[in-house]
Formats: C-alpha cells, structure tokens, sequence
C-alpha cells in the first residue's frame, strides 16, 4: 500500500536530536583544543566549562534518541501543535485530479484541466490512528476547521470543494454530482496515503448534504469497508425546504444581473431577508452570525465567481424542495445500511420536528426506529456554532467513543 509522502515527524525528531548531539560533540571537542592553540588561565577555564556543558546537552540529546515511545508521541504531538498554531508548515495543501478523470453532468462527460485540485489542509497528527475528514459548509472552504484542527487529537483532513477556496479561483461552477466524483477521487487517495485504522466522516450543513449523497450513491458498502469508513457525523444537514436556508436564498441571485448590483447591495438584500426568520430569544447574536457568514463568503466570491455557489445553491434547493421528510428519510434509510450515522442540529432549526420525523421513519420498513431518538439530537447552540471547536471537539470525540 502507497503511503503518505507527507512530513514524518518521527523522522524530523530523529533527524534533529542527531544533529543537535552532533553538533555539541564537534563544539565540544573544539573547546577541548582550545588549550592547544591559545596558552592561558582563562583558555583552561572556557575549555574546561564548554566541554561540560556541550558534552552534557550531546548526551542528553543522543539519550533523547532512545527515549520511551510514549515520551516520543507526546514530543511529536507538541512540535506539531507549535508548528501549527505558528501557521509555519500547516499551509494549504494540492490534490491534483488523473487527467483522465471524467466528470458527468447530465448526458455530457466533461474532462478537466491540468491544473484541476482540490486544495485540503492537514493537521499531521501522525501519532493518531483514527483519520477524520471534515467538510465544510456553503460558501464556506477547509480554512473554517483550522481551530478546531490545531487543537485535536485525531488525524484530520479537510478539503475545499472545487472551486470553493479563493486559491483555487476563478473556476467554473459544477454539478452537486461531479462534486461528489471529485470528493470520493480525493478521499480514496488520502486514505490510501495515510492508512488510518478508522475514518470518520464529518459533514457541516451542505457538507453532511455532500457526505449523504456520497455514502448513497457513489461508495459501495464493500469499498466503505475496505477503506475503514464506519461512521458518519451530520452536523446541520438539510431535511427538505425550510431547512435550506441560505441556499434557498442565494439561489434566488440574478447572476445576469450582478454586474449591476453591487455586492454590497446583494449581502444586505440576503440580510434582510434573512432577519424575517431569526427573531427570537438569540436574534442579535443570530443577525450578528449571518453578516459575518455573508460577509466572508461574498468577499471570497468575484462577480466572475460568484455563479459558483449560486448554481450550487439552486441544486441543492431543487434536491430538498419538499414539505415533508420522506426524500431525507429514505435517503438516512439507504446510507445507515451502509455505517453508522448521527445526526445533530443546532436550535437554528425551529422548524424541524423529531417526533414527526420519527413517525414516518416508522412507515419505512428498510430504518430501525429503535435508536432513532440517540441517532438525533437538537442542541441548544446556533447553526454556526456548531463548528465551534469547543462543540465541535465534543461532538466528534463522544461519537467515536460510543
């Protein structure tokens, strides 16, 4: 199996401890010459002290290189929590797509460029055996884990969806579909790289969306076994058409017609549309989550680009546009045959009613019901929140655990 060519850190430390120990052995016996070249008291007492000091900091250092292997771990897991909070080596990776991959979109097979990635941060935490790949939201791209990354003690990966993160742009708009191609081609080749014991998926609204429709229709049961991915974690999925918030809303740009409305002037439509729907107890925080989420995600997008998650928005409305769940229902039915699956939502979404949820999963002889109340959970946080990496670190490490 290909293994990752990514930085070892176990390496890195073995390569350093030898040179440090090495480098204090030639001062040392420097200084132990001294004396040789330069006839003094004063040439005596620096040689004598040099040669202590160095000779004991190239002891402790080439003892260092046999140091217990869970000392090791830990010293490996400090360097790369001080590299990455740094922001010295946790730089935005590439994933370079076959040039023969061909993506379908309706009856059409479209090939893409030479240059055609998807960009993926990685928080190297090569003493973990278990890999979880986090996807990120609409508009949204891999830079929104960083927090949490930097701090975890799993192995974690987050992508960018093409055309997503602002390095990777201008770019055309593709299918949800193609998407989802270009995802499974990604995390195919990280896991066959890394290697994990166990890999989790973890989706953040359209995330959970993308990782539904990949575990459904484009991962066979037999392919999620060998590549060791048991579990999903939904955080803020769509159910049917009052959940697609934002979506719902900025599928409804004129992108005709952006060259003549500002961005500015699009925000605050959005905006103001969106405040119709978050009054209540936390609407200032709510307002206040939505104008930075806007703002950060039409400041990222060019009038060249922005058609990028319109046309993605539109899909995903079109996808979810029913009242009632049996299309997420059959859906969570298809993909929980294949691993185990938990859904979370956030007290964003009022409008979603468990009890009615369970009542007609009852009617589908292909779920079990029995957990359904463990496999769903509303907190009290909002959407955003949810990817806070204090929630968010809660979530993933009680998920795995049970």
């Amino acid at each position: 199996m290909k293994k990752e060519k990514h930085l070892d850190f176990e390496n890195l430390l073995d390569r350093y401890v030898n040179l440090v120990g090495s480098c204090c052995f030639i001062i040392g016996i420097f200084l132990l010459s001294l004396p040789l070249f330069w006839e003094s008291i004063f040439s005596n007492l620096i040689s004598n002290i040099g040669v202590f000091i160095s000779t004991s900091i190239a002891i402790a250092f080439i003892h260092g290189r046999y140091i217990q292997k869970y000392d090791r771990k830990f010293i490996i897991s400090e360097i790369q929590r001080t590299i990455f909070n740094n922001e010295e080596i946790i730089k935005n990776e590439f994933f370079y797509f076959p040039k023969n991959l061909l993506l379908s979109k309706e009856n059409e097979k479209i090939e893409l460029k030479n240059d055609a990635k998807i960009i993926y941060t990685d928080n190297h935490k090569t003493t973990s055996d278990k890999l979880i790949i986090l996807l990120h939201g609409l508009g949204l791209d891999n830079n929104d884990f960083e927090e949490y990354m930097g701090k975890s003690e799993y192995r974690c990966i987050a992508p960018s969806m093409f055309g997503f993160n602002e390095d990777n742009l201008p770019a055309n708009p593709i299918s949800f579909d193609n998407h989802c191609i270009l995802m499974k081609e990604f995390i195919n080749d990280i896991i066959r790289r890394i290697d994990p014991e166990e890999t989790i998926l973890v989706g953040f609204s359209i995330g959970a969306d993308l990782a539904f429709r990949l575990v459904e229709k484009y991962f066979e049961e037999d392919e999620l076994k060998k590549l060791k991915i048991y579990k999903f974690l939904s955080l803020d999925c769509n159910i049917d058409k009052h959940t697609c918030f934002f979506s719902s809303l900025i599928s409804k740009i004129d992108y005709n017609n952006t060259n003549k409305i500002s961005l500015i002037e699009i925000v605050k439509n959005i905006s103001d549309q969106a405040f119709e729907n978050i009054k209540g107890d936390n609407e200032l925080s709510n307002w206040v989550n939505i104008n930075e989420y806007l703002v950060k995600v039409f400041s990222k997008f060019s009038y060249e680009s922005i058609n990028i998650p319109i046309e993605f928005s539109k899909e995903i409305h079109q996808l979810y546009n029913t009242d009632n769940y049996i299309f997420f229902i059959k859906l969570y039915g298809n993909v929980t045959k294949k691993i185990i699956v938990k859904c979370i939502f956030s007290s964003s979404n009022s409008k979603l009613k468990l009890f009615e949820m369970e009542k007609k999963a009852k009617n589908e002889s292909s779920i079990n019901t029995k957990d359904f109340r463990k496999l769903f959970s509303i907190k009290t946080v909002d959407h955003f929140a949810l990817i806070d990496k204090k929630y968010l670190s809660h979530y993933i490490k009680t998920f795995i655990e049970t």
